[in-house]
């Protein structure tokens, strides 16, 4: 396995969020504010001080990761990590049937300990935070609480 992403402090989070805003903006100058943070909420969550609505990483219980061969070369999943896009969805069908399989052999590694994956990317996989709640909630049919919010770290952490 190789983690591109686990734990996010909130000013990373805003640093991430705030960059892919000028990117869209650059592309779509005639967009209002609000579209524009619709189209980058589909690729980067927005920060959020509400201890009840913490980002995913921001938790500590969401990890971005993909499987590596025994050489410690990448799989090939059809796109790259955070290549935003048609095929990053989990179930895109615009990759191959090898690309299909290298994402089961994520998926299922992932599964077997519990975790969830986000749908809209085939990296993305969580477990205890909000999201992976409602997510479990709606597949399960039972109601499901976060385990985890925002995560406090050390002590000049200003959102710890």
């Amino acid at each position: 396995m190789k983690i591109f992403d686990a734990y996010r402090p909130l000013e990373y989070q805003q640093m991430l969020f705030d960059e892919e805003y000028q990117k869209v903006k650059v592309v779509n100058p005639n967009l209002s504010e609000e579209e524009i943070r619709r189209i980058v909420f589909v690729s980067v969550y927005p920060p959020n001080l509400d201890a009840e609505k913490p980002p995913p990483h921001s938790t500590g219980g969401a990890l971005d990761l993909t499987v590596m061969n025994a050489s410690g070369d990448e799989l090939n999943m059809g796109c790259a990590y955070c290549e935003f896009g048609d095929r990053m969805y989990t179930n895109s069908d615009l990759i191959s049937e090898t690309q299909r399989e290298n994402r089961i052999v994520l998926l299922s590694a992932m599964v077997k300990t519990r975790f969830a994956n986000f749908p809209g990317e085939w990296w993305h996989f969580m477990y205890g935070e909000r999201e992976y709640a409602a997510y479990m909630t709606k597949i399960l049919c039972i109601s499901l609480n976060a385990i985890y919010g925002r995560a406090k770290i050390e002590q000049g952490d200003k959102y710890g």
